[in-house]
């Protein structure tokens, strides 16, 4: 378990995606990340995340190109995998 006051945490889907489910954090959709990275907290981790991985994955790369220094990461395999994980978390606790 990752304590939330450890990370920031960044959506990089659209804001539709985002007010139709997620798991917290800012919502800076990819395309427009690059103009909005100040308004990330890189005083702590920053995870990002999207449905699969592939547009995190792209986050990183942004962010890191801009800020080298920072640790960031990807959601591997996104919210598709996050669900899963937690559905096998469910059923071994039953």
């Amino acid at each position: 378990m990752i304590n939330a006051n450890d990370y920031t945490l960044v959506d990089v889907r659209t804001f539709d995606e985002h007010n139709s489910f997620n798991i917290g954090g800012s919502n800076i959709p990819i395309n427009s990340l690059e103009e909005n990275m100040t308004l990330l907290n890189f005083d702590k981790p920053v995870i990002c995340y999207c449905a699969t991985g592939k547009r995190s994955d792209e986050a990183v790369k942004l962010i890191k190109r801009s800020f080298p220094s920072v640790t960031v990461y990807s959601l591997e395999g996104g919210l598709k995998a996050w669900a899963n994980a937690n559905e096998e978390l469910k059923t071994i606790g039953n």
